[in-house]
């Protein structure tokens, strides 16, 4: 069953995902998605309901330039003094927190070889060549990144908490600007009821090879990936490859995952499974035994695989095109809409501002 052998759930690319790279038109691109085996088509995405309060660069970056009027404050890091106002050293904290979970790590007994050690090198070697002076946060994060990339990087944090982390997987290459604007679009996307229970700490975890590199059972193909119990969400190479629209329905499949793993867990109740027949009597070896007696009440080929997958699907498909999740399972939709959505629907501008959210049922 498509990463779940190792705690994580996983969001796939078409199979035809190794076409693109000889394609070059945007529009012949997006026709490879115009097929069941996913939910969602770019069709939808650019159709979909109340996308304005996404932020936009010109917003984000006037967030980043302004001035920040608490009192300065130091701190050592790395060897370099950075002076800024104790909230934004905490977002330096925040989004450099890989340093100190590997100082951590080590101390427990890593041998010196250890991915962790290797990556904690990385963030080192960020330094190395900067004389020991002051800095702000903006400018050491410019300084490294760029004005866009620090601009989004600390926008994510301070507003949702979110960790666009520069130095994840031992490099020290930042997440590509498309990458994290649909990462930060997807989060928007959901209600503020949501996004309390999963954004704090969400961690963007930039990946420089394909999955199969990190697990050998995970598919190659895959262009994201979830870790919910961690609160990590993957980006592999295949997901660069896309638009930041097509990457942002993938980031909003995996935060489906998230959103299913909360208290009380969601994509194995009794009252979801029971929709489409999910029972674990099928063959072990594939989808982890699960098959579903009424697969046509799933959205689609995918969400068909395992009640994970299902749900994950249903709710990418619920934001983006509820008459789609209406016409396939009205059950489902409900489900949805009064469980995880707390009443709130899409299906036009008007209704999801009109809708006030309320107590989800049990």
């Amino acid at each position: 069953m498509l990463g779940f052998e190792t705690g994580q759930a996983a969001c796939p690319v078409d199979p035809l995902q190794d076409l693109t790279r000889l394609i070059k038109d945007t529009q012949a691109v997006s026709d490879i998605f115009q097929s069941p085996t996913y939910a969602i088509t770019d069709k939808d995405i650019r159709a979909s309901a109340c996308r304005s309060p996404l932020s936009s660069r010109e917003k984000i970056l006037a967030y980043f330039k302004k001035p920040m009027s608490e009192t300065p404050s130091s701190r050592d890091f790395f060897g370099l003094k950075i002076v800024d106002n104790e909230s934004r050293l905490n977002t330096l904290d925040q989004l450099f927190k890989v340093a100190g979970k590997f100082t951590l790590t080590i101390a427990n007994g890593r041998t010196p070889d250890s991915p962790q050690l290797k990556a904690k090198k990385k963030v080192m070697a960020l330094f190395k060549n900067y004389p020991q002076k002051n800095f702000t946060v903006s400018q050491l994060l410019t300084s490294l990144f760029g004005t866009e990339q620090a601009a989004l990087m600390v926008y994510a944090q301070e507003k949702y908490a979110l960790i666009l982390n520069p130095v994840t997987d031992g490099t020290d290459r930042a997440t590509p600007l498309a990458t994290g604007y649909a990462f930060l679009h997807a989060v928007e996307l959901y209600p503020p009821h949501l996004q309390k229970k999963f954004a704090a700490n969400l961690d963007l975890v930039v990946r420089n090879q394909t999955a199969d590199f990190y697990d050998k059972k995970a598919n190659p193909k895959w262009a994201t990936s979830a870790n919910p119990e961690a609160g990590e969400i993957f980006a592999y190479p295949p997901c660069y490859r896309f638009s930041s629209d097509y990457q942002e329905s993938f980031f909003v499949h995996e935060v489906g995952h998230l959103i299913a793993d909360q208290t009380p867990v969601l994509d194995t109740s009794t009252s979801w499974l029971s929709i489409s027949g999910w029972s674990k009597t099928g063959d072990p070896r594939k989808n982890d035994g699960w098959i579903s007696a009424r697969p046509l009440t799933t959205v689609s080929t995918y969400a068909a695989t395992t009640p994970h997958e299902d749900f994950a699907e249903s709710v990418m498909t619920y934001r983006y095109a509820p008459q789609k999740l209406r016409q396939t399972s009205i059950e489902k939709y409900n489900f949805i809409r009064d469980r995880v959505f707390n009443g709130i629907e899409y299906t036009s501008e008007k209704s999801c501002r009109e809708i006030k959210p309320k107590a989800a049922s049990k």
